[in-house]
């Protein structure tokens, strides 16, 4: 008996032997209910929710037979193999429609090396701005997803609350498991860790009314994690768990480098429809490429999504800010799949400088979307919303230390509340086409989504028009909720 790639694979020497009905069961599961017909292999699916359980084999002789089956798998690193636990929960969540509300936040962070490990720099600040993000997305998120790293472990607690409070589901980014944490998260982890878990980097999943946080670990160590000389380096993780929301929705969480090892991202990818990427990374371009790869060569049917929630940061001594380009890559149908860099929010150069700004992407994906249906039946593959990001002290200090700044963030703030306070359409319209520049000084990628090109203009006819006209042509027809949706912001005091 061998399992691999969620399969139970039985072999019976002499399966002529076998009369009548045989039942399988792992654990309290019924895997196979049937005659086996002098059959000397099958390949029952399961999913189990257990690292090794008893497989019982029950014939209509009473006669049981049992064995016990770890179910782990050797996925290829570095010239050898590691052992791999991939393992099921069943969230018993009540989300039957289809549609999977997911708030996907690209938020700003500082990195230090602390002996082994990575950690964030955190402050009241940075609390704050969790708190702030977390109140935005009530009552419109079924799943939010942090980048990794970006959650210290000492937030998980008031993270429980608020998703039991709000009924939402929290990929609380990442962390390593360490001295001050170990004892800590032996009473709020589902799973026990001891000393051989310290240095392990793990992603907590939240789920709403469960007793305990559940969590999936990281495997394999990116560069500034693995071992150099005489250094510690990352403490390779040994499970991957997926996430079933309901009978049509599951989920897994591959965390940053491990998206790229083919045999982790193929067992995660064959289970799930939703595949979210926690990373904090320097280059997300090949992440990109693997997903569209991905999707443009799926095994089997379904629909499938990549979510990448990529922190924008710094680190240790430096202050040069690195990654982002967050968002989604999905199933597509042959037209919506020429726009599908839409949904992926790339950083924005200005002057050959990239300018990284923090944002929450709302996104809706259909999971009942289908490419091969006729296009009359009017489906929608996703649609989202940006909410930017801004921290008022930051911008005003930015201000007062650069005498040369021009930006005048006073009066972009300024802009920010009275778009957020006017109902007037018209009034509104003229706001954003009087502050075209303004605006683009300090979000560059708000700024495009006011300039952005309609598909039924020829690019070369739409660069001839002014910011301002392109503006008042994009918000032509607009109610006033749908002119604010293309600004929204939260503003961190």
């Amino acid at each position: 008996m061998k399992y691999s790639n969620w399969t139970l694979h039985i072999t019976f020497d002499e399966p002529e032997k076998v009369q009548g009905k045989l039942t399988i069961k792992a654990g309290d599961r019924v895997v196979f209910d049937e005659p086996l017909r002098k059959r000397n292999l099958i390949t029952p699916d399961h999913r189990s929710e257990v690292k090794s359980e008893t497989i019982t084999f029950i014939t209509e002789k009473n006669r049981d037979v049992t064995r016990e089956r770890t179910y782990s798998e050797k996925i290829m690193y570095d010239g050898g193999h590691l052992d791999v636990h991939f393992l099921e929960h069943d969230c018993k969540r009540g989300i039957t429609d289809g549609m999977l509300n997911i708030a996907i936040v690209q938020l700003k962070y500082h990195l230090n090396k602390a002996g082994s490990v990575l950690i964030i720099e955190d402050n009241d600040a940075y609390s704050a701005k969790l708190t702030q993000i977390l109140d935005a997305v009530k009552g419109e998120a079924d799943l939010i997803v942090f980048p990794e790293y970006s959650i210290p472990a000492h937030y998980l607690p008031a993270m429980k609350q608020y998703s039991d409070e709000n009924s939402i589901v929290i990929v609380a980014g990442s962390h390593y498991i360490t001295d001050e944490n170990l004892v800590e998260h032996n009473d709020m982890f589902h799973d026990k860790f001891g000393d051989n878990d310290l240095r392990k980097n793990i992603s907590p999943v939240i789920i709403p009314t469960s007793d305990k946080i559940h969590h999936t670990e990281k495997i394999l160590p990116a560069k500034e994690e693995r071992k150099l000389f005489n250094e510690e380096g990352l403490t390779k993780g040994s499970l991957n768990r997926i996430f079933k929301l309901n009978n049509n929705v599951t989920f897994g969480v591959i965390i940053c480098f491990d998206f790229i090892n083919d045999d982790l991202r193929k067992r995660i990818t064959d289970a799930c429809d939703v595949i979210l990427i926690p990373q904090t990374n320097p280059g997300t371009e090949r992440f990109h490429k693997t997903g569209h790869i991905e999707i443009d060569n799926t095994r089997g049917a379904g629909n499938k999504a990549y979510v990448m929630a990529s922190g924008i940061f710094t680190y240790g001594g430096g202050e040069n800010m690195m990654g982002g380009d967050s968002g989604v890559i999905m199933t597509l149908d042959k037209d919506s799949s020429k726009k599908r860099k839409d949904a992926i929010i790339e950083t924005i150069k200005v002057d050959g400088n990239n300018v990284y700004e923090q944002f929450i992407q709302m996104a809706q994906l259909n999971m009942k979307f289908n490419p091969a249906r006729d296009t009359q039946m009017g489906q929608v593959p996703i649609t989202y919303k940006l909410i930017h990001i801004f921290e008022e002290n930051e911008m005003l200090e930015s201000a007062k230390d650069d005498k040369k700044d021009d930006r005048n963030p006073q009066a972009f703030l300024e802009l920010l509340r009275t778009i957020n306070s006017c109902d007037d359409r018209h009034k509104l319209k003229q706001l954003l086409v009087n502050n075209s520049e303004l605006i683009r000084r300090h979000s560059p990628l708000m700024h495009k989504t006011l300039i952005q090109k309609p598909s039924s203009y020829k690019k070369e006819l739409w660069n001839k028009k002014s910011n301002a006209e392109k503006i008042k042509e994009n918000l032509a027809n607009l109610k006033s909720g749908e002119i604010k949706k293309k600004c929204a912001s939260i503003v961190l005091n």
